[in-house]
């Protein structure tokens, strides 16, 4: 660990002691406007903290090890109880603090820039150790370059998700080195399994990894089945109907024909075509081109009742052009659009909720058109929020090749950008 840049006393005199003492008495004559900035800084106090975690973790680490090895012990014994004695101080099992520890150790030693962005609170933990999880698997050169490509320019991480720097970071890693993530993907295959955990009142978690095709179509035929129940008068929730049908299905209990099932497919023209190795999207995951044009020919073998419908996304930039449909029914094509547009996830950054509301950024009742541009895919909630008193959004124009962009400011003044992200990176 750097002590120039730790002063000792922070530690030494007990002073992360009176900082959190200090945290722990909330002042009472604060405005809304101290208070979102309280959370904006408490947000980067957090990640600077995980920073700080991971140096002392490593640290403690390589000490410990060295005076073992100074001391004689044998090679295969001097990580002996690190891991363990790191759990307890940090209130977490063995196995999750080696897992921390492993990546403490990728990202202090591996990953510069990644760490950097970690410390200056622009990455959260949770998307830090996204990035050091997918680079895992490229050699030490590879991860390098992935590391300064994905997190040397800190402005472009403002705004991402969890869920868009999970998928620009496996896009990445397959521009680097396409047949190791194929490899890789294809030995993940021998982890499928399921399982339960068990939850809260008189309810139990079933879960499963299943192959990607298999998945997405067994999660599109229960959502296309409660829909249709729903439009039938079921009065039971979305998901109260998902779970039955699951639970039925799996039992035996429901013999129900299966319902046709869209899966859309998303690919540069090159990656049909040309069989170029672009990454592509399937269902909303980022995916190796050779992946898809399997998923795409098993589909077209099957027997089973499963469409495809397939939209294509610009060369340069990745934005979604234009669009194939194969499927027999389908909603308003706009609506459509806007889905895909915003890769299934909603607008307001860092939410990472799936679209549920196709909606108007200048409010129809303002004089919002209802046109691409002036669309957007939200949550509920956050379509809920924007609606509230202060908040306010709208349109950045830009070039014509640029991508679809927003601007919301919140009551208290603050202003975020919101940028459609590349479909296909």
């Amino acid at each position: 660990m750097d002590t120039a840049t730790t002063p000792p006393s922070m530690f030494a005199a007990g002073g992360l002691r009176t900082l959190v003492d200090r945290l722990r008495t909330m002042p009472t004559d604060v405005t809304d406007r101290d208070c979102v900035d309280a959370l904006t800084t408490l947000v980067e106090l957090e990640a600077a903290t995980a920073a700080t975690k991971m140096r002392l973790m490593v640290r403690l680490e390589q000490e410990r090890k060295a005076a073992r090895r100074a001391a004689g012990v044998r090679e295969r014994k001097i990580g002996e109880g690190i891991a363990a004695e790191i759990g307890l101080a940090i209130k977490q099992s063995p196995h999750k603090a080696a897992q921390l520890l492993s990546v403490a150790r990728r990202l202090t030693m591996d990953l510069p820039r990644t760490f950097d962005a970690l410390q200056a609170g622009v990455l959260t933990e949770p998307r830090a150790e996204t990035i050091a999880r997918e680079t895992a698997i490229l050699d030490p050169g590879d991860a390098a370059i992935a590391d300064h490509n994905l997190c040397a320019d800190q402005a472009a991480l403002i705004g991402k998700g969890d869920k868009e720097i999970d998928r620009v970071a496996k896009a990445e890693v397959y521009r680097l080195d396409p047949r190791a993530v194929v490899d890789h993907n294809e030995k993940r295959l021998t982890d499928r399994r399921v399982w339960t955990k068990p939850l809260p009142g008189a309810l139990v978690q079933l879960s499963a990894q299943l192959p990607l095709k298999d998945g997405i179509a067994a999660y599109a035929t229960l959502l296309r089945d409660a829909k249709s129940a729903a439009t039938q008068g079921d009065e039971r929730t979305q998901g109260q109907i998902m779970a039955d049908l699951m639970s039925a299905r799996l039992s035996g209990g429901d013999s129900a024909a299966t319902i046709p099932v869209a899966v859309e497919v998303v690919v540069p023209v090159a990656a049909l075509v040309d069989g170029a190795d672009t990454a592509a999207d399937i269902g909303g995951r980022t995916v190796p081109a050779e992946t898809a044009r399997r998923v795409i020919a098993d589909a077209l073998d099957d027997a089973a009742d499963v469409s495809l419908r397939r939209l294509f996304a610009d060369a340069e930039t990745g934005s979604l052009v234009a669009m194939e449909s194969r499927a027999r029914c389908f909603p308003d094509g706009l609506r459509r659009f806007l889905t895909r547009r915003d890769a299934g996830v909603c607008r307001t950054p860092y939410c990472g909720a799936p679209v549920r509301h196709a909606d108007h950024t200048v409010p129809h009742h303002a004089g919002g058109p209802t046109d691409a541009d002036n669309g957007a895919g939200r949550c509920a909630r956050c379509n809920q929020a924007k609606e509230a008193d202060g908040w306010t959004a709208t349109v950045v124009r830009g070039g014509r090749r640029e991508r679809h962009r927003i601007e919301i400011v919140t009551p208290t003044g603050h202003a975020h950008n919101s940028t459609a992200p590349p479909i296909c990176a």
